[in-house]
């Protein structure tokens, strides 16, 4: 029953998101309260439930969250999925500080260091500036 439960959540939740093409808050807070009301099965799926979900959801869960029980292979999802998060922030974290260093360098390049100081205080103005940026990529000026 439980995994009935769990695979009616899941598909329902993902078939919202592929309905929708993106997640919405108020879904991925959906999805984290079902993970943790079901924290004790997610955290130990099968393997069968594992690939399940790896097609449903279009991740790949690694190996290293398999944990042996009693000779059976089960997987921990709440870890899992919490790692994900962490890397998904991790690898924004990263494309914020490139585009940073990108603008940061378009800007000195050009002897515009007032528009440097004022872009690192305002965001709106930074904003502004990285879109005129990509637009002079996409001219080719």
């Amino acid at each position: 029953m439980v995994f009935r439960n769990m695979l009616s959540e899941s598909l329902g939740y993902h078939a919202q998101w592929k309905q929708r093409k993106h997640l919405h808050a108020k879904n991925k807070e959906k999805l984290r309260k079902v993970m943790e009301e079901n924290r004790e099965s997610y955290s130990r799926i099968d393997s069968d439930t594992r690939e399940m979900l790896e097609v449903i959801a279009n991740v790949k869960i690694p190996e290293k969250f398999k944990v042996t029980e009693e000779w059976e292979a089960r997987y921990d999802m709440c870890k899992a999925f919490e790692d994900m998060r962490l890397e998904g922030i991790e690898i924004g974290i990263k494309q914020g500080e490139a585009r940073l260093a990108e603008l940061t360098a378009h800007l000195l390049q050009k002897g515009s260091t007032e528009e440097l100081s004022r872009a690192l205080a305002d965001i709106e103005y930074r904003e502004e500036l990285y879109r005129q940026m990509s637009n002079e990529d996409v001219v080719g000026v």
